[in-house]
């Protein structure tokens, strides 16, 4: 049943390259239910392809973020830059605490 579910998962995938239409989203190899049923694909998921989605969303945030309200996130500050710098540095030194037996 695993084999069966892997081949409908590449015939799945292979149809969102090719220029077929997609098929509905294959189940996992759990077993469990995809995130959509083969009821809520919608015809027009049907006949879009991914490169079209990724344009339409795309083109989506561009007017949004051309809009006078939108408000753009701040720069990094020094503060920011130091604990930035901090986690890495701990990062660092967990990971050579690891590889040298200190902690298991």
């Amino acid at each position: 049943a695993i084999i069966a579910n892997y081949e409908r998962c590449f015939a799945h995938l292979s149809s969102l390259v090719g220029d077929e239409r997609p098929q509905a989203p294959c189940k996992r190899a759990t077993g469990r239910s995809p995130a959509l049923s083969e009821s809520q694909v919608t015809e027009e998921y049907m006949e879009k392809s991914i490169e079209e989605l990724i344009y339409e969303e795309t083109d989506k945030r561009l007017k949004e973020m051309a809009s006078p309200d939108y408000v753009f996130p701040e720069k990094a500050d020094k503060k920011d830059v130091i604990g930035i710098a901090a986690a890495i540095g701990v990062s660092i030194l967990l990971i050579v605490l690891c590889m040298t037996g200190v902690i298991i």
